[in-house]
Protein backbone atom coordinates (compact mmCIF):
# COMPACT_ATOMS: atom_id res chain seq x y z
CA UNK A 1 0.00 0.00 0.00
CA UNK A 2 1.35 3.15 -1.12
CA UNK A 3 0.76 6.07 0.68
CA UNK A 4 -0.20 9.68 -1.11
CA UNK A 5 2.09 12.12 0.58
CA UNK A 6 0.54 14.81 -1.21
CA UNK A 7 -2.85 13.95 0.15
CA UNK A 8 -2.34 13.69 3.59
CA UNK A 9 -0.37 16.70 3.82
CA UNK A 10 -3.84 18.52 2.53
CA UNK A 11 -5.80 16.49 4.98
CA UNK A 12 -3.43 17.67 7.84
CA UNK A 13 -3.84 21.30 7.09
CA UNK A 14 -7.55 21.19 6.37
CA UNK A 15 -8.12 19.41 9.72
CA UNK A 16 -6.21 22.27 11.67
CA UNK A 17 -7.69 24.52 9.45
CA UNK A 18 -4.63 26.90 8.35
CA UNK A 19 -4.20 28.02 5.53
CA UNK A 20 -1.24 27.11 3.03
CA UNK A 21 0.51 30.49 4.14
CA UNK A 22 -0.25 29.69 7.99
CA UNK A 23 1.29 25.55 7.67
CA UNK A 24 4.25 26.92 5.56
CA UNK A 25 5.34 29.26 8.53
CA UNK A 26 4.57 27.15 11.39
CA UNK A 27 6.70 24.36 9.49
CA UNK A 28 9.97 27.12 8.56
CA UNK A 29 8.92 27.26 5.04
CA UNK A 30 10.19 30.45 3.24
CA UNK A 31 6.24 30.86 1.20
CA UNK A 32 3.17 28.69 0.67
CA UNK A 33 4.60 28.05 -2.71
CA UNK A 34 6.46 24.91 -0.69
CA UNK A 35 3.28 23.50 0.72
CA UNK A 36 1.41 24.24 -2.13
CA UNK A 37 4.08 22.26 -4.07
CA UNK A 38 3.96 19.52 -1.76
CA UNK A 39 -0.01 19.27 -1.93
CA UNK A 40 -0.15 19.22 -5.85
CA UNK A 41 2.86 16.56 -5.81
CA UNK A 42 5.50 18.52 -7.02
CA UNK A 43 7.94 18.34 -4.52
CA UNK A 44 8.17 15.48 -1.38
CA UNK A 45 8.28 16.17 2.21
CA UNK A 46 11.34 15.02 4.01
CA UNK A 47 10.72 12.70 6.92
CA UNK A 48 11.20 16.11 9.55
CA UNK A 49 9.30 17.85 7.63
CA UNK A 50 6.02 15.30 7.99
CA UNK A 51 7.01 15.23 11.63
CA UNK A 52 6.67 19.15 11.60
CA UNK A 53 3.40 18.86 10.12
CA UNK A 54 1.75 15.92 12.00
CA UNK A 55 2.88 18.07 15.33
CA UNK A 56 1.90 21.81 14.13
CA UNK A 57 -1.62 20.11 12.28
CA UNK A 58 -2.58 17.33 15.19
CA UNK A 59 -2.33 14.70 12.60
CA UNK A 60 -1.32 11.26 12.32
CA UNK A 61 1.53 10.12 10.69
CA UNK A 62 0.35 8.36 7.71
CA UNK A 63 3.17 5.14 8.68
CA UNK A 64 1.17 4.98 11.50
CA UNK A 65 -1.89 3.14 10.21
CA UNK A 66 -0.28 1.31 7.27
CA UNK A 67 0.73 -2.38 6.61
CA UNK A 68 3.91 -3.89 5.79
CA UNK A 69 4.69 -2.80 2.44
CA UNK A 70 7.66 -5.34 1.43
CA UNK A 71 9.09 -4.58 -1.76
CA UNK A 72 12.79 -5.95 -0.98
CA UNK A 73 14.18 -2.65 -1.16
CA UNK A 74 12.06 -0.23 0.81
CA UNK A 75 9.50 -1.52 3.86
CA UNK A 76 7.05 0.48 5.94
CA UNK A 77 5.86 -0.71 9.14
CA UNK A 78 2.68 -0.54 10.87
CA UNK A 79 3.02 1.94 14.18
CA UNK A 80 6.74 2.83 13.33
CA UNK A 81 7.87 6.81 13.94
CA UNK A 82 11.24 5.67 12.36
CA UNK A 83 13.52 7.85 9.69
CA UNK A 84 13.21 5.00 7.11
CA UNK A 85 13.44 0.81 7.20
CA UNK A 86 15.07 -0.59 5.09
CA UNK A 87 17.02 -3.94 4.10
CA UNK A 88 20.61 -2.07 3.52
CA UNK A 89 23.48 -3.98 4.99
CA UNK A 90 24.82 -2.54 8.39
CA UNK A 91 28.26 -2.06 8.30
CA UNK A 92 27.82 0.60 5.26
CA UNK A 93 26.95 3.07 7.54
CA UNK A 94 30.29 2.71 9.95
CA UNK A 95 28.31 3.19 13.20
CA UNK A 96 29.74 1.58 16.17
CA UNK A 97 27.62 -1.89 17.61
CA UNK A 98 26.62 -1.32 21.29
CA UNK A 99 25.42 -4.12 23.16
CA UNK A 100 22.21 -3.77 25.18
CA UNK A 101 23.14 -5.52 28.26
CA UNK A 102 25.85 -3.41 29.19
CA UNK A 103 26.05 -0.04 27.93
CA UNK A 104 28.60 1.80 29.82
CA UNK A 105 27.84 5.60 31.48
CA UNK A 106 29.40 7.10 28.31
CA UNK A 107 28.91 10.52 26.84
CA UNK A 108 26.72 9.37 23.44
CA UNK A 109 28.10 11.69 20.34
CA UNK A 110 28.12 9.51 17.30
CA UNK A 111 25.15 7.61 16.17
CA UNK A 112 25.32 3.68 16.42
CA UNK A 113 23.96 0.44 16.09
CA UNK A 114 22.37 -2.16 19.04
CA UNK A 115 20.19 -5.15 17.78
CA UNK A 116 17.14 -5.75 19.51
CA UNK A 117 17.09 -8.70 21.78
CA UNK A 118 13.76 -10.08 22.23
CA UNK A 119 10.32 -9.63 20.76
CA UNK A 120 8.46 -7.44 23.28
CA UNK A 121 7.71 -4.59 20.96
CA UNK A 122 6.84 -6.94 17.75
CA UNK A 123 3.11 -5.11 17.66
CA UNK A 124 5.10 -2.04 16.97
CA UNK A 125 6.92 -3.46 13.86
CA UNK A 126 10.15 -4.27 15.95
CA UNK A 127 11.22 -7.73 16.23
CA UNK A 128 14.26 -9.81 17.83
CA UNK A 129 17.08 -9.33 16.16
CA UNK A 130 16.57 -6.18 14.24
CA UNK A 131 19.36 -3.52 13.73
CA UNK A 132 18.66 -0.27 15.15
CA UNK A 133 20.31 2.56 14.73
CA UNK A 134 20.19 5.29 17.25
CA UNK A 135 20.72 9.08 17.26
CA UNK A 136 21.92 10.81 20.31
CA UNK A 137 21.75 14.35 19.08
CA UNK A 138 18.19 14.44 17.93
CA UNK A 139 15.64 15.63 21.13
CA UNK A 140 12.69 13.03 21.94
CA UNK A 141 9.06 13.43 21.04
CA UNK A 142 6.02 11.64 21.92
CA UNK A 143 5.73 8.85 19.47
CA UNK A 144 9.52 8.37 19.06
CA UNK A 145 11.36 4.75 19.88
CA UNK A 146 14.02 5.65 22.00
CA UNK A 147 16.86 4.04 23.56
CA UNK A 148 16.59 4.54 27.57
CA UNK A 149 19.45 3.60 29.95
CA UNK A 150 18.83 2.72 33.55
CA UNK A 151 20.87 3.45 36.08
CA UNK A 152 22.17 -0.61 36.11
CA UNK A 153 23.83 -0.19 32.41
CA UNK A 154 20.59 -1.77 30.62
CA UNK A 155 19.22 -0.23 27.32
CA UNK A 156 16.02 -0.81 26.71
CA UNK A 157 14.31 0.29 23.38
CA UNK A 158 11.20 1.57 23.91
CA UNK A 159 8.06 4.30 22.77
CA UNK A 160 8.19 7.68 24.12
CA UNK A 161 4.38 8.90 25.33
CA UNK A 162 4.85 12.35 26.64
CA UNK A 163 1.74 13.53 28.69
CA UNK A 164 -0.40 17.61 28.29
CA UNK A 165 1.99 17.55 32.08
CA UNK A 166 5.11 16.99 30.55
CA UNK A 167 5.76 13.44 32.24
CA UNK A 168 7.04 10.48 30.11
CA UNK A 169 6.12 7.22 29.63
CA UNK A 170 7.33 4.15 28.35
CA UNK A 171 5.72 1.06 26.35
CA UNK A 172 8.34 -1.34 26.21
CA UNK A 173 6.14 -4.63 25.60
CA UNK A 174 3.17 -5.26 25.04
CA UNK A 175 1.35 -4.25 28.43
CA UNK A 176 0.28 -0.12 28.97
CA UNK A 177 2.88 2.33 29.20
CA UNK A 178 4.48 3.18 32.15
CA UNK A 179 5.97 6.17 33.54
CA UNK A 180 9.63 6.32 32.99
CA UNK A 181 11.54 5.88 36.21
CA UNK A 182 13.18 8.80 37.73
CA UNK A 183 17.09 7.43 36.98
CA UNK A 184 15.81 6.20 33.66
CA UNK A 185 17.87 8.36 30.98
CA UNK A 186 17.07 8.66 27.21
CA UNK A 187 20.14 8.12 25.03
CA UNK A 188 18.38 8.86 22.03
CA UNK A 189 16.20 8.18 18.96
CA UNK A 190 15.83 5.24 16.51
CA UNK A 191 16.15 6.54 13.35
CA UNK A 192 16.70 3.21 11.35
CA UNK A 193 15.77 -0.35 11.31
CA UNK A 194 17.74 -3.02 9.53
CA UNK A 195 16.32 -6.20 9.28
CA UNK A 196 17.64 -9.54 8.34
CA UNK A 197 15.80 -12.35 6.12
CA UNK A 198 16.57 -15.79 5.56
Amino acid sequence: MQYNLAQWVANARKQANLTQEELAEAVGFSGKGSVSAIENGRNKPTFDIMVKISEVCNYPLPYQNQVINNNATHIQVGGNNFGEVSYSNITENNHAFINLDNITQQDFIKPFIVKVPNNDLHSEGIFKDDMLTINPNITANHGNFVLVLSTYGRGLIAKLFIDLKNQYALKHNESNPELMPDDARIIGVVTDLNRKFG
